[in-house]
């Protein structure tokens, strides 16, 4: 294919649009091409992309920071050439060969089999639910949901020296924040715990509580 030069495309918006749709075919090889022509338009000369004069890039040459800046430019907008694209099994086995045995970075590379503090992605064994309380790693624990329990739970169990039962509900007093808050929710000190034998005197105790607020006996 022979690359125009840079004055070969006129800027004029609506003559590029003519030129492009009447010269690029849309195969997937020829989109790219038109993106390339279209980055080609943005200022700057074949020379400029480091291509030798059959229009092919020169081994060795590095992008410059300007560079960048201008192909940036010119692909705004744009929508890579196969993107939605699938690929064939036949294309998936040959990238798979290609990469087959390179090594990456040890910085980047994924550690397969690596848990807990070795993961990337540890933080410190804790995470925040939905509703905003706070789980710890706890592995081990008879109660554990995917190695994880609820953190105001197993400080009121070392509190009391036992594990609890499936009926047994842990409150937030608010001692410190509003009751209803995501700071109280997290507030996992032992004197803004309360322990209840049942859901059932759990919700008692809410309603009794509203009852309170609302200013009634």
């Amino acid at each position: 294919m022979t690359y125009p030069m840079k004055n070969d495309i006129l800027l004029d918006d609506e003559r590029e649009t003519d030129f492009l749709s009447k010269s690029c075919p849309q195969s997937r090889v020829e989109k790219h091409n038109r993106f390339s022509l279209i980055a080609r338009n943005a200022d700057f000369l074949l020379e400029d992309i480091m291509r030798d004069k059959k229009g092919r890039f020169i081994k060795g040459h590095k992008s410059t920071e300007e560079m960048r800046r201008k192909i940036s430019l010119a692909n705004k907008g744009h929508t890579a050439w196969n993107k939605g694209v699938p690929r064939s099994k036949e294309t998936k086995e040959k990238l798979s060969l290609i990469h087959k045995g390179k090594r990456y970075s040890p910085n980047t590379e994924f550690k397969k089999g690596q848990i807990g503090e070795k993961a990337g992605h540890w933080k410190g064994g804790k995470t925040e639910t939905l509703r905003g309380y706070i789980w710890i790693l706890q592995s081990t624990h008879p109660s554990a949901n995917h190695g994880y329990v609820s953190e105001h739970r197993f400080i009121m169990e070392k509190y009391i020296n036992r594990y609890l039962t499936e009926d047994e509900v842990v409150h937030h007093r608010g001692v410190k924040f509003p009751i209803r808050s995501i700071e109280n929710k997290q507030d996992n000190r032992i004197e803004n715990l309360q322990l209840f034998v049942n859901n059932s005197e759990h919700l008692k105790f809410h309603k009794e509580l509203r009852k309170i607020e609302r200013g009634e006996k």
